[in-house]
């Protein structure tokens, strides 16, 4: 019940963090230059969950993977991240920051 309730605030405490750096020029450029946000999207809720359901169509997959590649793959967020040659290289020149 503890851990329950830690985990929702610091889930929800991130959150407000990342929002309350967001400042409105900000927002108002993400809306001007919505082909890149687009691509995102499509690729996080469209490609992934598809290209996990022909993984797990063409390996055969037992069902409990089955259902736990589909839920990564359907989990908006960074699936790709540091895995890509180009984003490791950006991302290893600079100092890691959390803000």
């Amino acid at each position: 019940m503890l851990q329950d309730g830690l985990v929702i605030t610091l889930n929800v405490a991130a959150m407000m963090a990342m929002g309350l750096e967001l400042t409105p020029a900000r927002l108002a450029e993400a809306a001007r230059r919505y082909r890149p946000m687009a691509i995102g999207l499509a690729v996080n809720l469209l490609a992934a969950p598809a290209v996990a359901w022909l993984l797990i169509a063409g390996f055969d997959l037992p069902a409990a993977f089955a259902v736990g590649l589909l839920l990564c793959a359907s989990a908006p967020g960074g699936k790709p991240g540091r895995c890509s040659p180009r984003t490791r290289a950006a991302t290893s020149r600079t100092p890691w920051r959390w803000w």
